[in-house]
């Protein structure tokens, strides 16, 4: 039944007979899809400033959903039955997921009702099951039953329930709540896919355009929730009132007076990035003292900016969308928290601390105001954050005196609260066996160096003091358990020597320390043995002192080490008057090698060889230079060849193109008359044989 007027309670039997008549029609009438889209929607997608902004809170509550908080379990019972003259609202402890239960004079009223725990299986084409960012394994939505049953909620004090938009974390429970409880009026903005951009269901046949609205990133179970919502609206008879005037939009309840805000239906004809953009707020005032439920909202396209103008001081803010990025503006949490003639403020994050943002932290903090959240009330034991309205005021049941710290995984680190606000401190803090400084501050020092009695620590970027290696920007230092920076000086760690400079930075590079060098890597590390620096080979002993100037001998093996240190490899090297060829690598030449495509010979010792040389039974003829001979060779006024190649001496008969040599034994070539093997030969005075 849709309606945008109140109407009058019904009976309980009124409503069972109402309730078996929806359910006939239920299993006889099938709903038609919702899916038309704008004119010119494109379907199309793109991955937006609110998609980051979005996806460290579904990254949490998914991370939450595989590990289940304290809020998963059974809610236990308030710590006082519901007085009934009592005006309070109820936040639950749900990380993530909004229910706020409104109480006053035995009447009650529920905004959103938190993630659910059943999602689209795919059984109905309209709900897709493989969208991506669909929440499971997060449902609470029994446990909400259970605390409503528990502070006297019952079908006949229900007066209303609001779900602030359609994403399954506000209404994912509405259904069953309205089942359970069947309050007299139900109010949710009107919803269908095709109000979001992109949204519009394609015809079955174009199979990549349903691929990609199947996968289309904020459409989620949008759809599935809210229809859920509905129909158990329909079900209950309870008033469906989805469009609202300025007179529908306010009521009472008990003490209460309630308005809905932000209700704008722009949404319907032009096509949203998102449900968030026309969530609903819910203003609530008891007592000279105003609250403001803030669901969703954000300030992508100004509503908080509008919100600022209009709300006034609200001395209990029910943060927007769990304190994530998008909303929480300064100026609007500036314009409605500070107040510097009224109390403090209350703040109720229905998130983690950790993930909230910088710019609502110092809003708050400026203003002011206490900051509590849900998931710290669901460690505590707390099912739910209760602030009760008074003449006198607002008091809670999170208040107390005792000291807490807050942490985050990006700057401030630590911070530290009473009361839900920062409380200043000095000195050293200890935490989770880490110990902190405080600056007359409420946050912990970061990145900074802190001197004590002489003694210089550091506060590292998490602001947590430095133990063992840290890097300030700069340079690394060492400090000890005690958190002490180590002076300057030779430093073993694990084995591994490093050298700490003058201010204790830890050094690189060359160090020369009374007339010997050190190499420490660019990881401070004092190298042994081989290591190359500057394009060069260097060695240094088992101490790191540096080799240099003068032969080593490594396993056997030899190099030369120049002044420098450096190593030297293919090139020669005159010592002593004696010429060494270093091969690539460094390795001391010895027998035969070859350097430039020239043949050279050097000793066992590496010295290389010139003039004859008998190796292995053949002579050989290596130059001054060392090059070993090839061809023809003239020594002394007597010819001598040398096979080409190998170099070896050649002897005997000998054939050059044509014509006949004779090398006598020792290599020499004959010229004239010649008895050779008992037979005369006369040869030319070039060696010729002439006949």
């Amino acid at each position: 039944m849709h309606c945008s007027t109140p109407i009058a309670k019904k009976t309980t039997a009124h409503r069972a007979f109402r309730a078996a008549l929806a359910l006939t029609l239920a299993t006889t009438l099938t709903l038609p899809a919702t899916a038309l889209a704008a004119p010119g929607e494109s379907g199309e997608t793109t991955l937006t400033q609110r998609d980051i902004d979005d996806r460290a809170i579904r990254e949490a509550r998914e991370a939450m959903a595989a590990t289940p908080a304290p809020q998963a379990k059974e809610a236990p019972a308030p710590e006082k039955p519901s007085a009934p003259g009592a005006t309070r609202i109820h936040v639950l402890s749900f990380c993530y997921s909004d229910a706020i239960l409104l109480e006053s004079n035995g009447r009650f009223g529920l905004v959103d009702a938190a993630e659910d725990s059943d999602y689209p299986d795919g059984s109905d084409p309209r709900y897709p099951a493989e969208r991506p960012g669909i929440t499971h394994g997060a449902g609470v939505e029994q446990q909400l039953v259970a605390y409503m049953k528990k502070v006297g909620v019952t079908e006949d004090n229900l007066d209303f329930f609001i779900g602030t938009h359609p994403h399954s974390d506000h209404i994912g429970g509405a259904d069953t709540v309205i089942e359970t409880f069947k309050p007299e009026r139900v109010y949710t903005p009107e919803y269908k896919d095709e109000y979001i951009q992109g949204g519009k269901r394609p015809d079955p046949s174009d199979s990549k355009a349903l691929a990609a609205w199947k996968s289309h990133p904020r459409l989620w179970d949008n759809l599935y929730v809210y229809d859920q919502l509905v129909s158990a609206a329909e079900t209950a008879d309870s008033e469906l009132i989805q469009s609202l005037t300025p007179e529908t939009a306010r009521f009472k309840l008990g003490a209460m007076d309630i308005e809905i805000v932000n209700y704008d239906e722009e949404y319907k004809t032009k096509p949203t990035a998102d449900a968030n953009d026309f969530c609903w707020g819910v203003k609530v005032e008891a007592f000279g003292k105003r609250a403001f439920l803030a669901g969703d909202i954000n300030n992508y396209n100004g509503d908080e900016d509008a919100l600022a103008k209009t709300l006034g001081h609200v001395d209990l803010l029910k943060i927007g969308h769990h304190g994530g990025p998008g909303s929480n503006s300064a100026n609007y949490l500036r314009a409605i928290l500070a107040s510097p003639s009224t109390p403090s403020a209350i703040a109720v994050q229905t998130g983690q601390y950790n993930h909230a943002t910088n710019e609502l932290i110092s809003a708050l903090a400026s203003a002011n105001a206490r900051h509590f959240t849900a998931e710290e009330a669901a460690q505590d034991g707390k099912p739910a954050i209760v602030v009760t309205f008074s003449k006198d005021g607002l008091t809670t049941n999170v208040d107390s005196a005792n000291q807490t710290f807050r942490t985050r995984t990006s700057s401030p680190y630590l911070t530290s609260y009473v009361n839900g606000k920062q409380a200043p401190l000095s000195g050293w803090i200890a935490r989770d066996n880490r110990w902190y400084w405080f600056e007359s501050s409420a946050t912990a020092t970061e990145s900074q160096w802190k001197a004590l009695g002489g003694t210089w620590y550091y506060l590292t970027a998490n602001g947590a003091m430095a133990i063992g290696w840290a890097h300030d920007g700069n340079a690394w230092y060492f400090f000890d358990s005690s958190g002490a920076m180590r002076p300057g000086g030779w430093l073993l760690d694990r084995g591994t020597w490093y050298y700490l400079g003058p201010s204790g930075a830890m050094q690189t590079g060359w160090l020369n320390l009374g007339g010997t060098w050190y190499w420490l890597g660019d990881d401070g590390k004092m190298r042994t043995g081989w290591y190359r620096a500057n394009g060069a080979w260097y060695y240094s002993d088992g101490s790191g002192a540096m080799r240099a100037n003068g032969w080593l001998n490594d396993r056997g093996t030899w190099y030369w080490l120049e002044p420098s240190g450096a190593m030297t490899e293919n090139a020669w090297k005159l010592v002593n008057g004696t010429w060494y060829w270093l091969k690539p690598g460094g390795a001391m030449a010895t027998g035969w090698y070859q350097v430039g495509g020239t043949w050279y010979l050097s000793n066992g010792s590496g010295a290389m060889l010139t003039g004859w040389q008998n190796v292995n039974g053949t002579w050989y003829y290596l130059r001054s230079s060392g090059a070993m001979a090839e061809g023809w060779l003239k020594l002394g006024g007597t010819w001598y060849y040398l096979q080409p190649g190998s170099g070896a001496m050649r002897t005997g008969w000998l054939q050059l193109d044509g014509t006949w040599y004779y090398l006598s034994g020792s290599g020499a070539m004959v010229t004239g008359r010649q008895i050779i093997d008992g037979k005369v030969y006369s040869f030319a005075l070039n060696g010729a044989l002439a006949g």
